[in-house]
Formats: structure tokens, sequence, C-alpha cells
């Protein structure tokens, strides 16, 4: 996988860093959001399936014994008054009974329960029947045969009433009790899911964002320091990084050049060298020419008598020219060709530069990518601030539960000795809802911990930005080694310009002299008749003897200069 990844072009590495970065934070997000909804859903259920029923049922077993309270008080009261207002009561209360009733019959209940209700409803027709005639006695002023058919009557009916109410209630306790116990492990269970995917995503995300950033910098660096080694002279630096990407082709551009400048520094060096020994050869022959030609001079009054030695001492010094002429020919196509491989190897190092300039503008380009990122992580931070506003609901709806637990305690102890079951029942939805607070504050924590997470994450995308930022420094002090090598090649050039140049001039001084021993030859032929011409041909090549030998001297020292040039790298 990472060898793959080694041999994809740095713009697709980072898309692969995005995009995965990308995917791990909307995996992140979705499982979050998934898990709120279904705590939302889990608390909705808790609060209409199990809070609500337990509330009505308590209600209706609170508003059946005020209903009896109140029949009682008309039996007692004497006042016609009073007996109204307490009838009136208690058929509020009963109406307000049938429409908790249907609530419960409309609510998510068991074939159990809907059994139950079944019961109530049966038995509370009949104990509304037989309350109006009991209250119709009050009415009336018969309250001792009222008081019997009460004891007879209602209270039976009311007791089964109330023992069905009861059960009913213990039923709904137990549902609640069941379907909390469930939130509980699905709120576990999702904490751990969340935390996990958290975890996991996130040493990916941190992991591949440092394998990527090494496989672009690292290389960069050896190629720096390579680059640092052949602005030093050494010239025997290879890069050893293989791959398809941007810097892969700038290392293999590099070894190229090397190869190139190698093959040029030890081809100038020969030459150099060859230059160097021909021009003391130049010299030396020169100085011999000189005095072959002096000697001619010496001898021209003695035409006569040293014809022959005169004429053996022309030919020696048409032999030397001749030899002279071929060496300097040489030199100057050797530093011509020298010149030539010179020029190539300029404009290699002029490509390389480009290579260099594409490269920084890559990693520009990944500054900007990865600063991208780092907004998209806060974009997943901001929305880590919306999970918490959907906890702050749960914990409001817990709290709102709270609040009718501690009316519903409140309205029992109102009731007396007959709210004091409801007061029970009212004492676990207030458990309940404190349960609810507590699941809701720990996905409050584990939102913090995602946030300080999140901001982790965004630290290591700065830093990733920065040690890119450090690499298009890299690569800007390898373009700057890249232009030093050109202008020290386009230096070695333009020496080798001047040496062809000089070559070239020494090539024709070379023919003149050449032309002047031909002359001299023909001339030692006819000394008897041609004194003066040959007096004036030796003060020629006299002349041009000392030209050859400033041209040699010159050559000379150009020679060494071009060899101190050369000495300092290595090859």
């Amino acid at each position: 996988m990472l060898a793959k990844l080694r041999n994809v072009r740095i713009a697709r590495k980072l898309f692969t860093l995005i995009f995965s970065s990308i995917f791990i934070f909307v995996l992140i997000g979705g499982t979050g959001f998934y898990f709120m909804g279904q705590m939302s859903k889990d608390s909705t259920a808790m609060y209409e399936d199990a809070v609500l029923p337990i509330k009505w049922q308590a209600q209706i077993r609170i508003n059946n014994r005020a209903v009896d309270g109140l029949a009682l008080e008309m039996l007692l009261t004497s006042n016609k008054n009073t007996r109204s207002e307490l009838n009136e009561e208690i058929k509020g209360y009963i109406n307000d009974n049938e429409e908790l009733v249907v609530k419960l019959e409309n609510s998510d209940l068991d074939k159990k329960e809907k059994k139950k209700i079944t019961q109530y409803k049966e038995q509370n027709e009949k104990y509304v029947s037989e309350l109006n005639k009991i209250v119709n006695f009050a009415m009336n002023g018969n309250a001792t045969v009222g008081n019997t058919r009460y004891q007879k009557d209602v209270k039976p009916i009311r007791e089964k009433l109330n023992v069905i109410m009861k059960e009913l209630g213990n039923d709904l306790e137990n549902n609640a009790e069941a379907l909390n116990n469930n939130t509980l492990k699905s709120d576990t269970t999702s904490k751990i899911i969340i935390l996990v995917v958290f975890i996991i995503s996130l040493v990916f995300s941190v992991g591949l964002g440092i394998v990527i950033v090494r496989m672009i910098v690292n290389p960069l660096k050896i190629i720096q320091d390579l680059m640092v080694q052949a602005e030093n002279g050494d010239l025997t630096v290879v890069g050893k990084y293989h791959s398809n990407d941007e810097i892969g082709v700038l290392t293999s551009s590099f070894n190229s050049m090397m190869s190139r400048l190698r093959e040029l520094m030890r081809l100038v060096n020969g030459t150099s060298e060859q230059v160097a020994a021909s021009s003391e050869e130049l010299t030396a022959s020169a100085e011999e020419s000189t005095k072959a030609s002096e000697e001619v001079a010496s001898t021209i009054q003695e035409v006569a008598s040293g014809a022959e030695l005169q004429v053996k001492s022309t030919l020696e010094s048409t032999k030397i020219v001749e030899e002279m002429a071929s060496s300097i020919h040489q030199i100057a196509t050797n530093a011509k060709d020298i010149s030539t491989n010179a020029l190539e190897t300029s404009r290699k190092a002029s490509d390389g530069n480009e290579a260099i300039q594409s490269t920084i503008e890559q990693m520009s380009s990944i500054n900007v990518t990865v600063s991208e990122l780092s907004h998209v992580v806060k974009g997943l931070g901001d929305r880590s601030q919306d999970i918490g506003n959907i906890v702050e609901e749960i914990t409001s709806i817990a709290t709102q539960t709270n609040l009718l637990a501690l009316n519903a305690a409140i309205e029992s102890a109102r009731a007396g000795e007959y709210g004091k079951g409801f007061s029970v029942v009212a004492d676990e939805v207030r458990k309940l809802a404190e349960q609810s607070a507590k699941s809701a504050q720990s996905i409050s924590d584990l939102i913090a911990l995602i946030q300080t997470e999140t901001k982790i994450a965004v630290q290591s995308m700065e830093k990733t930005t920065s040690e890119v930022a450090g690499g298009i420094e890299v690569v800007h002090k390898a373009g700057k080694s890249f232009e030093q090598i050109r202008t020290s090649v386009d230096d070695v050039a333009n020496q080798l310009q001047d040496v062809s140049a000089a070559a070239q001039h020494l090539s024709i001084g070379s023919d003149q002299v050449l032309q002047a021993e031909k002359l001299l030859a023909e001339i030692a032929d006819e000394a008897a008749s041609g004194t003066q011409n040959v007096a004036a041909s030796i003060e020629e090549q006299l002349a041009s003897m000392q030209e050859i030998s400033a041209s040699a001297e010159s050559l000379a020292n150009m020679a060494n200069s071009l060899q101190e040039q050369i000495s300092r790298f290595k090859v």
C-alpha cells in the first residue's frame, strides 16, 4: 500500500489525505448524530410510554379517593349549597378520570395492561352508577340510607378499582424500569462505539498525514543535501529516491545532470592537461624554431659554404611546425567539443531549475490544501456544538419530568392518606428523571472530549502546514543550489570559449609559420639568387614565432586557470 502511494503524484497524495480525513470526520459526525437521535427517541419514548401512563394512573387513583371523600362529605353536610358544590366537584373528577382512561387506552400498552384498562372501565361504570345513587340520597337528605348503601355497594367496587389501578401501576413501573435499563445499555454502547470510532479515525488520519508529509519532505531534504555537496564540488553524489511522482522526476533529472557534469569535468580536465602539455611543446618548438631561424639568419652571409646545413635546418623547422600545427588543430577541435558539452550541461541545469520551480508551486498548493482541511476540522467542532445543544434539550426534558414528579408528590401530599401510594410512584418518576439527567451529562462530557480531540486534530493540521512550509524553504534552497551550479558551468563554458578562440588564433599562426617554412625551403634551394628574400622571410618567421610563443604562454595560463577551476570538483 505504501509502495503504491509512494509512486502517486503529490497532488493525488494530498487528495487522498483530504478525502480520507473528510470521510473519517463525516463517519464520526454521522455516528454521533445517529446515537444522539436514538437517545432522543429513547427519552421521548420513556416520557410518553412510561412516565405519562404512570402519572395518569396515579392521578386516576387520586381522583377516585377524592371522589370518595367528597361523597362522604356530602352525606355528612346538611347545607344544600355545599352539597351542590361537592356534587359539581365529583362530576369534575369523574370527567377527568374518563379523559385519563382514554389517554391510557391510546398509549403504547401491552395486552395485559390493556386488559386491566378494560376491567377498570367495566368496574368504573358500576362505580359511577352506584355513586350517583349515593349522591341522590345525599341531595335528598337521606344520609343514613346513603351511608349504608355506600358501605354495601360503592366501597367494594372502589376497592376493586384501586386494586386494578395498583396492579396497572406496578406493570407500568416494571415497563418503565425495563425501558430505563435498555436506555442505559444503549447509552453505554453508543459511548463506547463513538469513542472507538473516534480514536481509530484519529489515529488513522494523523498516521496517514505523517506518512504523506514524510514522503514529501524527507526526499526533498535528501535532494537538498546532495545539492549542497555538489555545490561544494562533490560531483559523485547520486540520488537514490525512485518514484513516479514529481520528486522522483526531480531526482532523476538531478542524477542525469550530475552524470553529464562528471563527464564534462573529466573531458575538460583531460583537455586542459592536453592543452597545457601542447602549449609547453609549442613553446619549446617555438624557441627551437627561433633558434633555428637565428642560425639561418647568421649563416645567410655564408650561403655558399653552408647551404646544405641551412636546407637541413629549414626542413627540421618545417617538420616541427607541421607537428605543432596538427596539435593546435586538435586542441581547437577539443576545445570546441568541450564548449558544446558545457552549453548542454548549462541547459540541463536550467531544466532542473524549472523542475524546482514546479515543485515550489506544488508545495504552495499543499500548504493551501492543508489549510482548507484545518477549516473542515474546525467545522466538525462546530457540529459538535450542535450536538451539545441537542443534549441540552434532553436535559431540559429530564428537568421537566423531574418537575412533574415533584408536582405529583405535592398532589399526593395534598391528598393525605389517599395519596401515599402515589408518592412512591412519584419518587420512582423522579429517579428516572435524575437518571436521564445523568445520562445527558455523560453525553455532554463525551461531546467535550470530542471537541478537545478535534482541537488536537486542528493542531496536527497546523503542524503539517508548518512542515510543508519548511519543505517549500528546502525547495527554494535547492533552486539556489541549481542556479549556482548553472553559473559555475557557464563560467567554465566561457573560459572554454576563450581557450577555443586562442587555439583558433594559434592554428592560424601555425599555418602562417608553416607557409613561411615552406617558403624558406624554396629560398634555401635558390639561396644563391635570393639571399635578400631569405633574410626577409627569416625576419617574418622570427616575428611569427614570437607571436606563437606569446600565444602559447597565454594558452598555458588559461589551461592552468581552467585546471584550478576544475580541481575543486570531485568526479
